[in-house]
């Protein structure tokens, strides 16, 4: 029999639907295989370079790891109370300045309280951080320098934009775990943050930096505790300081010297006379100064 023209037209419109389903379902499997090669290349889950292994106890994501940093104690481990640490401080705020030529009047007593409160409570090394101030400054907290850093611990617009977009609550470099800890050891300057960062917000807070000895020091040590939470793979704590040092500068011609003359001064001030007596105590502290 043979078929007429509506059969033909009907059948050749189901062939036409089978083909448009088949296919239709092989682009939707074509399409998930390379969702799933894809995740398996990305180099967040494929590389071996972004899978370094951790311990059991240890970080096991980005997130955790960047948490574990930057809640890191890096500080002075000992028994050492604050009253001892105050002798460190102010015998090196004399020997810098033996007069106090140029400090504010109370500028010695409250920038010991406040080194040390703000070094501990970061989990900073308070008699190291207290050398890269007195190399920076000299305690001078309306320091500036020809480059036009400022402060206490001479920040530059770079140094204080860094800050800030750590602490930023938005933006893509934020770290809310900095940001909380700023929030804790420094509430006072932490309320005075910018909303937004911008030339002017960085040039705004530089200006406040380079006449405040209290942001003048928070930032320094932020800074610094964020160069040391980015050692990944670090050595002893001396090579850590060291490194963190380094960045802290940031200027290829002199910042091997300057983590060096800040090593430098850390050993004046354990060796200096006015701690003699508890010197012993302070260097075992750190035994490969």
């Amino acid at each position: 029999m043979v078929p007429s023209l509506q059969n033909l037209a009907s059948a050749h419109l189901a062939d036409s639907d089978l083909i448009v389903k088949v296919a239709a379902r092989m682009q939707f499997k074509l399409k998930s295989a390379l969702v799933v090669l894809g995740v398996f290349l990305h180099p967040v889950f494929g590389s071996s370079a972004q899978q370094k292994p951790f311990t059991a106890s240890g970080p096991r994501t980005l997130g955790q790891l960047i948490r574990f940093q930057i809640e890191q104690d890096f500080a002075l481990r000992s028994q050492l109370s604050p009253r001892e640490l105050s002798e460190v401080v102010a015998s090196a705020i004399d020997r810098a300045n033996p007069r106090h030529e140029g400090l504010p009047e109370g500028h010695a007593l409250r920038l010991n309280r406040d080194l040390i409160q703000v070094s501990q409570c970061l989990g900073i090394d308070p008699v190291i951080f207290t050398a890269l101030i007195w190399r920076e400054s000299n305690f001078k907290p309306t320091s500036m320098s020809e480059t036009g850093a400022v402060g206490l611990t001479q920040m530059t617009t770079t140094a204080i934009r860094e800050v800030l977009e750590r602490t930023h609550h938005q933006g893509t470099r934020k770290l809310k775990y900095a940001r909380a800890l700023f929030r804790k050891c420094a509430p006072s300057v932490f309320r005075n943050l910018p909303s937004e960062v911008t030339p002017q917000t960085v040039s705004r807070m530089k200006s406040i930096i380079a006449v405040s000895t209290l942001d003048g020091m928070v930032f320094g040590a932020f800074l610094l505790k964020l160069n040391l939470a980015g050692i990944r793979d670090g050595g002893t704590r001396l090579e850590n300081y060291r490194i963190a040092l380094e960045r802290y500068n940031g200027d290829i011609r002199i910042k091997a010297s300057f983590a060096s003359d800040i090593l430098t001064l850390t050993r004046r001030m354990l060796k200096a006379p006015a701690i003699a007596s508890n010197g012993s105590r302070f260097l075992r502290q750190y035994p490969e100064l």
